[in-house]
Parts: structure tokens; C-alpha cells; sequence
């Protein structure tokens, strides 16, 4: 097949370029088509004229007859139904709810009309907030966040913007619907160190007055193994422990198992906060069975108790600060403070404690790269200890911090004469936190040493002793503390708990700085902030730690159950009930919100938690809700009642059986301070022995009060 010769392109066309080429961009837009009216079924069969109005046409209307629309129109009201579930989740809850009584209050709901009616007085200044999240969908708690952050004003967004390590944006949560109830049960012996995070499938919305727990789900448990059941496997938090012969130890007869178990659980659950002593040399010393960093129990038991001139040994200070914590939980202060001032004066004369650079223990430490590592432990783990104790009881002791380098702190070094050097490193089981921990506390010796020196409490009490600009001086401190905490430190999901306790301690020191000055707040303001000079700027960032505080305790409750046992998160439950006392004391009329009760409820059921194992929380309990009675926001019999159900769930109703000694002694007072408010103005009056006297008289009186009703009837 022959083709058609093709002539060859002008030479005209060849110089004048490719042809232009059209672009669909250059046409002109093609008219929309306009939006017609959907007719209803009968008149589309009898293809007559319908104006579409619904629920019925007017043709329908005319002839009397039955006006349907068929399913095509369905995905029109599933759109409907999109766009108001996502307005409610995305508007804050009391929008949400007066959008649901429109909606309930209305048959057949416009959408357009029913978004664009006005709200309630009392609402118009989330409008706007409101409207700029119309038509977003919340496929993340993102959209909550961003909207609390824009309604945020002056120094609180200043600290949400700034220092969002510390401050950080919260999600609202609906006090309706949290599930209380279904966190982790409690009441159990302690489980594994290693915490697992709870199931959230729960919609129950009851909230529990105590301690009693149900499972999240139905679906299988998530608990760990118990480290005290012997009879199990177990993983410990190092593979050493699986050699230790615990019998070269102690004479108590118990199996390897169970005693690994509970060395595994201290060394994961407790000593990221203690931090006493070096954990690798400590298992170093129990595999191979040498007494190089620690001591036979009984040795040291011994020696205590034939009160003989003791031995300046680490293992001594450690142990004391162990003893001193432990009496305090049972409530013996008496023995806390003879334990503790053990610790204090043998680190004295090691140099440890409040020692110059002369006397400090590096003079005897020089090129002993181990026993730098035992003693740093040793001496910052007691600091911490020792400051933590006395913030409690408004008493200073040491004058300086230690002056060996900080535990796992990176970049620390010390020169010895040698010529090399000792170089830290973080600890096995905690990361950075015990070295950042001991860097908080420098700035917590600060307070402790302005606002409670010792001298004078009655008269001189920190509101008239600490000025404001110091106060300002120390936030900003912290807050540059927060700052430089390592992304393992930053709050997220999936923190371990010690992290969690680490946080709790910041705001605890922030509500410590700011208390004295919250009863003339309204007139302070904090200048050295762009948003400080503002009215009440003080009780804005008192306000603003209080709240991640009240957070950070659902948080603990939920994420973790064996950590829930320990002590060392008591100060933040302590914390946030005083806060709520002193919101229902100031609000009128007591008003107590769904949230404040959500809280409450809380932190009660944080110290249930620790009921059983603890008798001091016993009397935290009672001086709690004595100062709940004084201020109206419960009767005498109610709080009876709470002291009563919470002993019951927790199984501690023969506590005077079990712990007698510890509460009928004269070494049970306990000067432990309760009533934190109280405290800036009188700390003797402030001490959980002083409150619970004043409950067991309210007690007394209800009881005698309801003997005389019943005699009348």
C-alpha cells in the first residue's frame, strides 16, 4: 500500500515558531449549573410541577395526599449529621451541650440556621473561638488543645508558648464521662516494675468514693507479673540478680525468687528518685558476694542498736536515709528526724554534707573512680532526701548542696591528681531524672532555707518574711530548669512514672513560691514577664501549675499501678486536695463543680491507694477531711463515713491491731504539714496530728449529737 507523498513544510510556517498552543486555564469558566429542586416521589411519577418543600410540597398539600423522598437524599443528612458532630467535638462542653438542646428542642433541625443562632448569655466569649473551628474535623486532640491555647490569655499564654515543657496544652476532659472506676486495681500486693498502660474502652461515667476498682475491659488483663511471687518466673531489671545467692546476705529465711523480686522492684520503682547509692556496683556486690559498697543488714543493724560509736561508712548513710523515710510513712516523726540527723552528722564528718571545698570528700575520694561513683550517690541521693523531708516540715538543716559531681549528669567531671579524670554517666534505671532531680532540689533548698529558716514561725511566717521579686526570681529559675530537660524528660505519652513524679515536684515548688502572696494577688504583679504586669498575674501562674497538677494526677492514676503504691507521688495529692479546699472555701455557697468532684475523687482514691501500706496516709486521710468539715464543704458524719468506707475497701479497719505500736506510742506524733495554706501563717497548727485531733473531736460530737436525736425519737 502506497501512501500519500507529503509536500515539506513552508518555509514561512518554519520561521514563525511552533503554533500557539491553548490552555484550558485561558477559557472561560463554564457556567455552574444551577441547583435544582429535589421533587418528591408522587409527583415525579405523575411528572407534575414540585416545589420540593419538606415534610411536605405544596402539591402533596393540595391534593391531601402522602409526600414522600426516596434514599437518594440520605447522603444530604449523613452530611448534615458530619458537620454537627463535628461542631460538637470541636466547641468546648457548655457549647456543646446548648447546641444539643437546640437540637432536641427542634423536629427537623436546618444546619446553617441552627449554627448561625446566637448562644447564651454567658457563652459569646467562646463564640469566636467556636467559629473558627466550624467545619474542622477533630480526628485528634489537637483541635482541643489549640482550642484551650487560644483562649488563653496574658501570662498563661505566655507560659503555654514559652515554656510548653512545663506548661504545657491540655485537652478538656468531661468530668461525665471520665472513667474513674475503671483504672487499674490497687488494692493487690505491688506488681511488676515494669507498668503497662491501661485499656480505655470503658464508657461507664460513675464515679467511685473509694478504692474498689473494676477492670477497664473485658478484654485480656494487661497486668504484670508480681515480682514478690516466688513461685513465678520472673524478669528482672538486670540479668545479675538471677545470680545472687541472697542467703550470703541475710539470715532471713526467703527464696532467691522473691528476694530478687523485691530488689527488681525497689530498684525500678523507688531509687530513680532516691538515688542512695550507685545501683550497678550495689548488684555488682550482691553477684559476686563482696562487701565493697554495701553491707551485711544485720552488721548494720547491729551496730545501730548497740548505739557504739559507728563507722563512717556510705552503707550507714544510705541506710539511715532509708530508715528515716520509712519511719515517716509510719508516721513516726520522732524516729524520721534521729535517723535522719544520723545521716546528716556522719556526712558531716565525711564531708558529704555542708562541707567546704577543704573538707569536702573529694579530698579522701582522689583516684577511687568506684568509690566517686558510691559517694556522689550517696551524697546527692540524701541531699534530695533530706530536702524533700524537711519541705514537709518547714525545718532547714544543710546549708549547702554537696560538692561532688551529680550522679548521670552529662559532662560531669571531676580532675584528680593522677592526671585522669572521673567522667558520670546517666543511671542504669532511671536516665537522666535523679540528676535532674538533684538539680531541682538546689533551687527547692533555696526555699526551704527563705521561707521556713527556723527562727521565729510563729511571729515571722513566710508571708512576711520572702518579698516578691525573690519569689519571681526562683520561678524564673525553675522555669529555666524545665527548659533544659531532655526530650526523655518532655511530657508525652508513654513517660515512666518517675518522669511523672518529676514534673509533680516542679509544680508542687511553684505552688510552695506563690502561696504566701495569694491572699493579696489581685494587687502583685510579675514584672520580669511580658504578660506579668497584668492584675493577679500571681494567682494566674498558681493557678496555671495547679491545673497541670490536677492533670498530671489522672495521668499517674491511669498509666501506672504497682508506681501507685509508692510514696514518693504523695506530695502532688496533698497538693491538689489543698487546692480544692481552698477553691470551695473561696467559691460562694461551697459551689463544688462535676470537675472539682472528679478531682477530689481523685486524689482520695491516690491515697487509698496507698492505705494499706502506709498508716501515715491514714492520718493525711483524716486531716484532709477535717479541714473539708471546717470549711463547710462536708458535715462531720459524711467525713466519717468517707474515713470509714476508705478503711473497709482497703482492708485496713484492724490498722490499730496491725500497727499499734506506730500509733499509740509517743513516737507516732507525726509533723507531717497537712493543711498547706495554714502552714504560711502557723505550721504548728498545720500538722496532720493537730488536724486529725480536730476530726476525731468532730467525730466525737456527731457521734454524741446523733445519741441525743435518737434519744428524743
Amino acid at each position: 500500500m502506497e501512501h500519500r507523498k507529503l509536500l515539506p513544510r513552508p518555509e514561512y510556517l518554519a520561521r514563525a515558531g511552533p503554533p500557539p498552543t491553548v490552555s484550558l486555564a485561558n477559557l472561560p469558566p463554564k457556567r455552574k449549573k444551577a441547583p435544582g429542586r429535589t421533587a418528591c416521589d408522587p409527583c415525579r411519577s405523575r411528572k407534575s410541577a414540585c416545589d420540593g418543600h419538606r415534610p411536605i410540597c405544596s402539591t402533596c398539600r393540595a391534593k391531601r395526599s402522602e409526600c414522600t423522598y426516596k434514599e437518594r437524599d440520605r447522603p444530604r443528612s449523613v452530611d448534615t449529621s458530619t458537620k454537627i458532630l463535628n461542631l460538637l467535638r470541636s466547641v468546648g462542653q457548655d457549647e456543646a451541650t446548648e447546641l444539643l438542646q437546640r437540637l432536641r428542642a427542634s423536629s427537623e433541625p436546618d444546619t446553617e440556621s441552627l449554627l448561625s443562632q446566637p448562644q447564651s448569655q454567658g457563652q459569646t466569649g467562646g463564640r469566636s473561638d467556636r467559629n473558627a473551628y466550624r467545619g474542622r474535623t477533630p480526628e485528634s486532640p489537637y483541635i482541643a488543645e489549640q482550642y484551650l491555647a487560644l483562649r488563653a490569655t496574658g501570662i498563661e499564654l505566655e507560659l503555654l508558648a514559652r515554656y510548653p515543657i512545663s506548661y504545657p496544652s491540655l485537652c478538656p476532659i468531661d468530668a461525665d464521662t471520665f472513667p474513674l472506676e475503671a483504672l487499674p486495681d490497687s488494692l493487690s500486693r505491688p506488681g511488676s516494675p515494669g507498668e503497662t498502660e491501661t485499656q480505655s474502652g470503658s464508657t461507664d461515667v460513675s464515679i467511685p468514693s473509694s478504692c474498689s476498682q473494676q477492670p477497664l475491659s473485658d478484654g485480656p488483663s494487661l497486668q504484670a507479673k508480681d515480682p514478690m511471687d516466688g513461685n513465678t518466673s520472673q524478669t528482672y531489671c538486670d540479668p545479675r540478680l538471677y545470680q545472687v545467692d541472697f542467703r550470703d546476705w541475710t539470715s532471713v529465711p526467703i527464696e532467691d525468687g522473691l528476694a530478687a523480686g523485691a530488689v527488681s522492684y525497689y530498684l525500678e520503682t523507688d531509687h530513680p528518685i532516691h538515688g542512695l547509692f550507685d545501683a550497678d556496683l550495689f548488684i555488682h556486690d550482691l553477684a559476686s558476694a563482696v562487701a565493697e559498697y554495701r553491707t551485711l543488714l544485720f552488721e548494720e543493724g547491729r551496730r545501730l542498736s548497740e548505739q557504739a560509736e559507728h563507722r563512717n561508712t556510705l552503707t550507714f548513710v544510705a541506710a539511715a536515709h532509708l530508715l528515716s523515710m520509712t519511719a515517716t510513712n509510719y508516721g513516726k516523726d520522732d524516729v524520721a528526724n534521729r535517723f535522719i540527723r544520723y545521716a546528716i552528722d556522719m556526712g558531716r564528718q565525711m564531708g558529704l554534707y555542708g562541707a567546704i571545698e577543704e573538707d569536702s570528700a573529694k579530698t579522701w575520694l582522689d583516684n577511687h573512680h568506684s568509690w566517686i561513683r558510691a559517694a556522689s550517690h550517696t551524697a546527692w541521693g540524701g541531699y534530695c532526701a533530706i530536702t524533700h523531708h524537711y519541705l514537709q516540715t518547714h525545718e532547714p538543716l544543710i546549708e549547702r548542696p554537696p560538692l561532688l559531681p551529680i550522679p548521670g549528669e552529662i559532662g560531669s567531671v571531676v580532675d584528680r591528681s593522677k592526671g585522669d579524670r572521673y567522667e558520670s554517666y546517666p543511671m542504669l534505671f532511671a536516665g537522666q531524672t535523679f540528676n535532674k532531680l538533684c538539680e531541682l532540689f538546689r533551687i527547692a533548698h533555696k526555699v526551704l532555707w527563705v521561707y521556713y529558716d527556723g527562727v521565729g514561725q510563729d511571729d515571722d511566717t513566710p508571708i512576711k518574711r520572702v518579698e516578691l521579686p525573690f519569689a519571681e526570681r526562683l520561678f524564673r529559675e525553675l522555669l529555666d530548669w524545665s527548659a533544659s530537660l531532655s526530650l526523655d524528660l518532655v511530657r508525652a505519652e508513654g513517660n515512666s512514672h518517675h518522669t511523672v513524679i518529676l514534673h509533680t515536684y516542679f509544680h508542687c515548688l511553684v505552688l510552695d513560691i506563690f502561696r504566701p502572696f495569694l491572699d493579696k494577688s489581685g494587687d502583685l504583679s510579675l514584672t520580669s514577664f511580658e504578660a506579668g504586669q497584668d492584675r493577679n498575674s500571681v494567682g494566674i501562674v498558681y493557678r496555671a501549675s495547679v491545673d497541670q497538677l490536677k492533670r498530671l494526677v489522672l495521668y499517674y492514676l491511669s498509666r501506672f499501678t504497682t508506681a501507685t503504691h509508692s510514696a514518693l507521688w504523695l506530695p502532688a495529692l496533698i497538693y491538689v486536695l489543698n487546692s480544692l479546699i481552698r477553691d470551695a472555701r473561696l467559691s460562694s455557697e461551697q459551689q463544688r463543680t462535676r470537675e472539682w468532684s472528679l478531682y477530689f475523687r481523685a486524689c482520695m482514691l491516690g491515697l487509698c491507694k496507698q492505705l494499706p501500706f502506709y498508716p501515715m496516709t491514714d492520718k493525711i486521710i483524716r486531716g484532709i477531711l477535717s479541714m473539708a468539715v471546717r470549711d463547710g464543704i462536708m458535715t462531720g458524719p459524711e467525713a466519717a463515713k468517707a474515713v470509714e468506707d476508705m478503711r473497709r475497701e482497703s482492708g485496713t479497719e484492724g490498722r490499730k491491731e496491725l500497727f499499734g505500736d506506730f500509733l499509740t506510742n509517743n513516737e507516732g506524733e507525726a509533723s507531717f504539714i497537712v493543711d498547706l495554706d495554714l502552714a504560711t501563717k502557723n505550721a504548728a497548727a498545720a500538722t496532720a496530728d493537730v488536724l486529725v485531733d480536730e476530726f476525731d473531736n468532730l467525730s466525737m460530737l456527731a457521734n454524741v449529737a446523733s445519741m441525743v436525736i435518737d434519744g428524743n425519737s
